[in-house]
């Protein structure tokens, strides 16, 4: 008779709650007792690390959905309060552009498989749709805007040749 091993709480990501119901509670603490404001503005980007931490732990592709995702419009949330900028539209748009195609990057490096290519599309979407916009705005953000565009050509080719790579093989 055989017998299947059963996962484990850990191995099942039965803590992820837990961790992101902590990271709230520890941001929101800092802010609280430091008066810094902006340490706020750290929290989605948190919960999208203690996601990729449980995706890191289990191989669960339903933790690294929703944890690059909010890494991606965290990472915009921050960095558009830290900048001071008045609108943080721009810095949240290609952020979080940049975290859908971060869950079809990092799917690919683990499971060597080029099927899951859904990201790809919300992804280029934010991108084009939040480059034009800060094409229109000058300085860093600006230039990122302008040439944004191209990442999607790149993206473009990468997945031909890898979709050829895999019907050859």
């Amino acid at each position: 008779m055989q017998v299947s091993p059963s996962r484990t709480p850990r191995a099942s990501g039965a803590y992820v709650g837990g961790a992101v119901l902590i990271v709230i509670g520890l941001v929101a603490l800092f802010s609280n007792l430091t008066g810094i404001e902006k340490a706020g503005d750290a929290i989605p980007l948190g919960i999208g690390l203690a996601f990729m931490v449980a995706y890191a732990m289990t191989r669960s592709y339903g933790f690294l959905v929703p944890g690059a995702i909010l890494t991606g419009v965290g990472s915009g949330i921050l960095a558009a309060s830290l900048a001071g900028a008045n609108d943080n539209g721009v810095y949240v748009g290609i952020a979080g552009g940049l975290g859908f195609l971060l869950i079809y990057a990092i799917d690919i490096l683990v499971s060597r498989v080029t099927q899951r290519w859904w990201p790809v599309i919300p992804g280029a979407a934010m991108l084009v749709i939040t480059g034009e916009t800060a094409s229109r705005s000058g300085g860093l953000i600006g230039d990122i805007g302008l040439w944004s565009p191209l990442l999607l050509v790149v993206i473009g080719v990468w997945i031909l040749i890898a979709r050829g790579r895999s019907a050859k093989g």
